[in-house]
């Protein structure tokens, strides 16, 4: 009979004291038997210690200097006792199901995955849950390419990742200031085999520090990681690819603009999107990005136009 690999999920938490509790019970409550969880509470100031400890010995909890999201994990995969490991942000949940679907996925797949990854649910901040979701009967697995990660900026955190690829890799690297997980997936896709399951994994919560609510923020880590992308030795991709990924970035920092209400930032950045690269591959979503720019364009061009309008009356 073989033995089950063990999984070590590493719940990384800084002043999430209040929705820590939930992360670990998520964790405890996974169907897969052959679990270790680790909490690494990054030098928090609030009660995460003491919601820990109210767990026992059911966790591992190791405290350490304020050091950031990336040297955190890094200190997690150092510290997992498993080759695969599960990275959960305290804020976030995961379904039962997920550890048990994603290590059965990557037993099936003939050529052993360097990840396995999910959907996932967004969870708005002050929302009393998410919405419900169960288990597939089965998953239908995807492969996952280095262009589509430069083209695309809407995979999950968190996944089932082997842990010698992440430290034959070097870690997650702090220098990138806010897309680790993006720079981490495209390293990994360089030279590893990648899958995604049409399977919901976990629930993500979408508060205000949610980079996506940074719009300067995002626009400058995303530049930094494609460039970082462009100069990896592992990556050879073709001029247009380079071009479309920044078309990509100026379009995604246009709607983040847009949703903190800078509309003449959003509609600046949308037409140089259209500029540098008129037609969207469907390698990333919505499924038919150009229309959706367009759409995106037209209704920001009513903005602008209103809004003389309005100065004009005055």
């Amino acid at each position: 009979m073989n033995t089950l690999p063990g999984v070590t999920v590493i719940i990384t938490a800084y002043n999430y004291g209040r929705y820590l509790g939930d992360a670990i019970s998520s964790a405890l409550a996974q169907t897969y038997p052959a679990l270790e969880v680790l909490v690494i509470d990054d030098g928090s100031t609030d009660n995460t210690p003491e919601v820990a400890a109210a767990f026992g010995d059911r966790i591992r909890y190791v405290r350490q200097a304020n050091a950031g999201v990336s040297r955190t994990r890094n200190a997690g995969l150092t510290l997992a006792s498993h080759e695969w490991v599960v990275f959960l942000d305290a804020d976030d949940a995961l379904f039962p199901w997920m550890v048990e679907v994603a290590v059965q996925a990557a037993l099936n797949e003939r050529e052993a995955p360097a990840v396995v990854m999910g959907e996932w649910v967004e969870w708005r901040e002050g929302a009393e849950s998410a919405e419900d979701y169960t288990q597939k009967a089965s998953s239908q697995v995807s492969l996952v390419n280095v262009r589509m990660l430069i083209l695309r900026n809407t995979l999950a955190p968190t996944a089932l990742l082997r842990k010698s690829v992440l430290l034959e890799l070097g870690g997650y690297d702090a220098s990138v200031g806010g897309a680790e997980d993006r720079d981490m997936w495209i390293r990994i896709a360089a030279r590893y085999h990648f899958i995604l399951l049409d399977q919901v994994f976990y629930r993500f919560r979408l508060g205000a520090t949610s980079l996506s609510h940074q719009p300067q923020k995002q626009e400058i880590v995303t530049q930094r990681v494609l460039e970082k992308a462009r100069n990896n030795p592992d990556i050879t991709q073709p001029f247009w690819v380079w071009r479309e990924s920044a078309a990509v970035q100026l379009y995604q920092s246009a709607m983040n603009y847009s949703m903190a209400g800078l509309h003449g930032k959003a509609l600046a950045l949308v037409l140089q999107s259209v500029w540098l690269w008129p037609w969207l591959s469907g390698d990333h979503r919505p499924a038919w990005p150009s229309l959706a720019r367009l759409r995106f364009l037209i209704r920001h061009l009513q903005f602008s136009l209103l809004g003389r309008q309005t100065k004009a009356v005055r």
